[in-house]
């Protein structure tokens, strides 16, 4: 039996406030960042592990760090066969919890912390199953990945096309899986389906997206593409990395 020992937890924190990267009128100095998760198992293979973040634009990522290790009671000493058996039950679990509901599961830092953490289990049972693409393993529900999969059946129910959102750290990596998934199993078409796309921080994951003669290519690696470079969380771990220490955010 494999088993859920627990989370790591970094502040990621790129400094794209000192070149105006993502800047616009309502936020004029962001720092793109990533409160990042990895959920580790016991398993003999150190690569049995869970990639996930949530997005948040630098103050306060510690607070979205907080709200993710909040939820890892939820999943340490758990068996992996029976997490990973039911990403909806899960889900559900992880928005119930009376006090967490408390604080709101369905919107702020408990939503955006729920959602990171499904994230990475997506990408744990995508690992596990040796899967390319993360739809390939069980569909679901609730926040995050499983929230974005409830919208795209809507649409395809309703025949609305989708363009999922993307370009902050790791947006393009992950919602390329939710484009295939649209295409392979609900649409079947191209037509009027778009993704948004930003140039940068892409060298910072472990698969980055590509896109070539202005289209996103299938990911050739298992998982939902959301591993951030070892190297790249030494670098830019707030406050203690060499790109933030001396430095003022």
């Amino acid at each position: 039996m494999t088993t859920i020992t627990g989370f790591d937890t970094f502040d990621v924190r790129f400094p794209t406030s000192r070149t105006l990267d993502g800047s616009d009128a309502m936020n004029p100095a962001p720092d793109y960042s990533a409160a990042y998760v990895v959920i580790r198992t016991d398993a003999a293979d150190p690569a049995l592990s869970g990639h996930g973040f949530a997005f948040t634009i630098g103050r306060g990522n510690d607070v979205q760090l907080a709200a993710i290790r909040l939820l890892e009671p939820f999943l340490a000493g758990q068996d992996l066969d029976e997490v990973l058996s039911d990403l909806g039950g899960l889900g559900r679990r992880l928005v119930s919890d009376s006090p967490l509901h408390w604080l709101g599961p369905a919107c702020g830092v408990v939503h955006m912390a729920t959602g990171a953490v499904l994230n990475a289990c997506w990408d744990l049972a995508a690992r596990r199953a040796g899967a390319i693409d993360i739809m390939q393993v069980d569909a679901c529900r609730v926040a995050g990945i499983n929230e974005n999969i409830a919208n795209l059946l809507l649409a395809a129910k309703f025949g609305v096309p989708v363009c999922p959102h993307a370009g902050g750290v790791g947006l393009c990596e992950i919602v390329q899986h939710l484009s295939m998934f649209d295409y392979v199993a609900l649409s079947g078409t191209t037509q009027g389906r778009m993704i948004e796309w930003i140039d940068h921080l892409h060298e910072h994951f472990a698969a980055p997206a590509v896109v070539t003669d202005g289209r996103y290519r299938a990911p050739q690696a298992p998982g939902a593409s959301t591993e951030i470079l070892p190297e790249s969380l030494a670098e830019y771990t707030y406050p203690s990395g060499p790109a933030w220490r001396g430095r003022m955010p």
